[in-house]
């Protein structure tokens, strides 16, 4: 109950500065519709007796994002998007679910989300990436955290180079409610930026499991993460490590992510990308590396075509190396 009230009292109190503007100032409330596509056409080559990837072809549609983005005031705005992606079960048929439905409050110092929120602890490395419609970020990708979950984010700016976060969630994901044990997810985060362009962020995740049974035995899960950045006018770059202890709470497996990448603007609207994905675990199945490179050509505002190759190798070895040809397009507005 305790908890209860100080959370009523936090967001009552972020609702309350949103509209609380000097009269002086004047402002008109607007809103905006948000409409999202990622497709793709793609073809594996090379293969083995086992397992051809030269059949490995089609077009695919992998998201689609519909929604609203209305501004109350300067300080205070909401979002409702529904999402529909594709659950990979070998049909046409998507999955529609609510991806955003939060209020929001932002000023100088203090950022606010209450809701169904895209989660912000690997939103630094996405950016950095750049090219979401394209591959995932690492974190998201091998799923060590939920890409979005219901609750509350809290980001303060300590100092002008520095700012601290925070994050408390059901830990579920947006597909399902909150567990009848009611144990919330937790997360802590701390980004520098000494100068400009360069970034550092740390982020501590830690997820209560549920209680054990006659049949199942389960441990907390807890996550690190560190990221370096540097973005300049024509490119950016980006490495991170990541580690994760008792995977979806399996007693000792563990696993870490490096991963890097960058990206150069080499001609107006033309870019390049290479990235590097290693992810460890104590399984060897679990066990890959991922390697992209690739162009990317923004035709005009809103639309972008990438052709990509893509190559994947596994530790273990009865799995044969991949290899695959994208081609990828956004369009938004």
């Amino acid at each position: 109950m305790k908890k209860m009230f100080l959370l009523l009292l936090l967001v009552q109190g972020i609702i309350s500065a949103g509209f609380s503007q000097s009269s002086e100032e004047e402002f008109k409330p607007s809103g905006k519709a948000v409409i999202k596509v990622f497709t793709n056409w793609h073809q594996g080559f090379g293969g083995d007796s086992e397992m051809d990837y030269a059949e490995y072809s089609g077009f695919e549609l992998t998201r689609g994002v519909i929604g609203y983005e209305h501004q109350f005031s300067p300080r205070l705005k909401s979002k409702v998007i529904v999402d529909m992606d594709n659950p990979k079960s070998g049909k046409l048929t998507e999955v529609a679910y609510l991806r955003n439905a939060y209020i929001a409050y932002k000023d100088d110092r203090l950022d606010a989300v209450f809701g169904i929120l895209g989660m912000k602890q690997f939103k630094t490395q996405e950016n950095y990436w750049g090219y979401r419609y394209i591959y995932k970020s690492a974190m998201d990708e091998y799923k060590f955290n939920n890409s979005v979950d219901a609750g509350l984010y809290l980001k303060y700016k300590l100092l002008d180079w520095l700012a601290a976060d925070m994050a408390i969630t059901n830990g579920e994901g947006a597909k399902s409610q909150q567990d009848t044990e009611g144990k919330y997810r937790m997360g802590y985060g701390l980004e520098v930026e000494p100068i400009d362009g360069l970034s550092f962020r740390t982020y501590y995740d830690y997820f209560y499991a549920p209680d054990a049974t006659e049949d199942i035995v389960n441990e907390n899960q807890d996550m690190i993460s560190f990221f370096l950045g540097y973005e300049k006018d024509n490119y950016r770059l980006g490495v991170e490590y990541d580690m994760l202890k008792n995977y979806k709470f399996n007693l000792n497996d563990d696993r870490d992510i490096f991963s890097a990448y960058g990206s150069l603007l080499f001609k107006e609207k033309f870019q390049a990308f290479l990235r590097y994905d290693k992810l460890m675990a104590e399984n060897a199945l679990a066990s890959e590396n991922v390697a992209i490179a690739g162009m990317e050509w923004a035709v005009v505002k809103g639309v972008k075509i990438s052709p990509n190759f893509r190559y994947k190798s596994f530790q273990d070895t009865a799995q044969p190396d991949a290899k695959y040809f994208y081609l990828n397009f956004e369009y938004k507005f």
